[in-house]
């Protein structure tokens, strides 16, 4: 039994056993479709009771994709106050087709055809041997749970009087339909219909949310004072938006921790980040929830050099003397090194470049225009993870020759 093939086409009720196709185990949810087995209720959420059936199923003629129902049963109640009950999911084409579903199966069920026809089709639920007779179907009313309904019926099975309650209502293309009997003599409680419906609920919810299907990317060089671009990965169910969040990690690319304030989709590398990578979590969002995937670690950022010795000016400061500068010592494996020498006032300050004449950069020859001045070099050490610059001390006061 299928209860929710009963689905409204052109105003006419069609019934489930006049329209499932497939058998069990031969269908299954078309590729990038929601799997509605995955949020039909389970035996954990009823108490732990029996499955009597399950499986998926196709409506013919009717503007669904997949559906899949489970069927339980309690023939030893063990506390709960239901004997039966039997919960379908289904798949709809669009949004409005299960809006338009469930606004039309609550106006049928009001009408004397439509209560005709329910009570015609709720005595085949279970077959005649439970000896389903003088059925009645109340009023609906409104479930509480994403705009559905409820439906109380009342009947006599094996000659007792059996209350029971159908509910309907969708999450965007997503259908449910619910029917449970309660042990004769006892109701299905409002506060149960409303925690069972709430469960469907947002598990619906969460099949409709973003799914990442290929994660966050990082492109762009992993060096300090460099630009790096995330790029959002690939999303199933339509996100509207995305938020960003830049980590550091350690040099394996665990131990990860945001960086405070790092949330557009680029980021400068800092130096605080040398020696570590860095990953970035991208959140896609829409109106049924939210996911989060993070892309793989960059490679280790690499320092810049560090200057551990200052360069030293070598040799007499004196008009047609040469000087000679040592590159100093750094850390981190400078690739290149540069030089520039600076003619300064007596204090060391006011310095201006000065063109060395001489055939290598850390060498310059004392001119006439350096007299009563004091020289002091610059030097520039390069790698791929940035720069650094740092002075030699001044030489003294320039001397006439």
């Amino acid at each position: 039994m299928k209860t929710i093939a009963a689905l409204l086409v052109l105003g006419v009720l069609a019934l489930a056993s006049a329209g499932a196709s497939g058998a069990r185990g031969a269908l299954k949810p078309p590729p990038g479709s929601p799997d509605p087995a995955q949020a039909v209720l389970r035996s954990s959420d009823v108490g732990g009771v029996h499955v009597l059936d399950q499986g998926y199923y196709k409506n013919s003629g009717t503007s669904t994709v997949i559906s899949y129902y489970r069927e339980f049963l309690v023939p030893h109640p063990a506390g709960t106050q239901l004997s039966w009950l039997e919960d379908d999911a289904t798949v709809t084409q669009s949004t409005t087709i299960a809006h338009q579903l469930v606004a039309g199966l609550r106006r049928y069920v009001t009408t004397a055809a439509g209560r005709a026809t329910y009570r015609k089709w709720f005595a085949t639920l279970d077959g005649s041997s439970l000896g389903v007779s003088q059925i009645s179907v109340g009023s609906t009313q409104n479930l509480g749970v994403a705009g559905g309904y409820l439906l109380p019926v009342t009947f006599k099975m094996l000659g007792r009087t059996t209350h029971a309650v159908e509910w309907v209502f969708n999450v965007g293309p997503l259908l449910d339909d619910t029917v449970i009997f309660a042990i004769p003599g006892h109701t299905v409680s409002r506060s149960a219909t409303t925690h069972l419906a709430s469960i469907v609920a947002r598990r619906f919810q969460a099949l409709l949310a973003p799914v990442n299907t290929a994660t966050p990317t990082i492109t762009g060089t992993p060096a300090v004072g460099q630009s790096l671009t995330a790029g959002t990965g690939s999303w199933r169910n339509g996100p509207t938006r995305y938020l960003v969040q830049w980590s550091r990690c350690d040099a394996g690319g665990a131990n990860c921790t945001p960086i405070d304030g790092a949330t557009d989709s680029t980021y400068v590398v800092g130096e605080a980040d040398a020696g570590d990578t860095l990953r970035v979590t991208v959140q896609a969002a829409n109106g049924y929830g939210a996911a989060s995937a993070t892309s793989p670690p960059t490679v280790a950022v690499v320092p810049a050099p560090a200057n551990i010795g200052a360069p030293v000016i070598v040799g007499t400061p004196a008009v047609g003397q040469t000087l000679t500068v040592s590159a100093g010592v750094w850390t981190n494996n400078p690739t290149a090194l540069s030089f520039e020498w600076f003619r300064c006032d007596t204090a060391a300050a006011n310095c201006v470049p000065v063109a060395s004449a001489s055939p290598s950069p850390q060498s310059y020859t004392v001119t006439a225009a350096d007299v009563g001045t004091r020289l002091v070099v610059a030097v520039t050490a390069r790698n791929s993870g940035g720069s650094a610059t740092v002075s030699s001390p001044p030489t003294g006061v320039v001397a006439a020759a």
